[in-house]
């Protein structure tokens, strides 16, 4: 059983400038299956925050991802199958000052 890896990047748009990439997006994670979701970022230190009351379906609804690491979110402990939870990502890089956002979601499945 292997636990769902979200990939976090930032990449240049020429239209915009830089902007955050997540995938997947939607992330699917398995309470019967006993599923984590792992976030990780190569490109900055990202923060990863659920903001709806209730604070999402993890125990945390916080999680920091130093650069080029990963950070687990343990298992899914609120919310029924087919909830949607939508979390914001905030990038940042050692080269500059500036918050790079994104709000992708995770989808609690029950593993059928």
């Amino acid at each position: 059983m292997a636990n769902p890896i979200v990939n976090i990047w930032l990449e240049d748009d020429p239209t915009v400038g830089v902007i955050v990439k997540v995938y997947p997006d939607p992330v699917h994670v398995s309470t019967t299956r006993g599923e984590s979701v792992v976030w990780q970022c190569a490109d900055g230190a990202a923060k990863v925050v659920f903001k709806a009351t209730g604070g999402g379906p993890f125990r945390s609804h916080q999680f920091d991802v130093p650069t080029g690491g990963f950070v687990g979110s343990g298992l899914p402990l609120r919310g029924k199958p087919g909830d949607q939870h939508k979390y914001t990502v905030t990038v940042t890089r050692a080269s500059d000052n500036r918050k790079y956002e994104l709000d992708p979601q995770v989808i609690v499945d029950n593993g059928s």
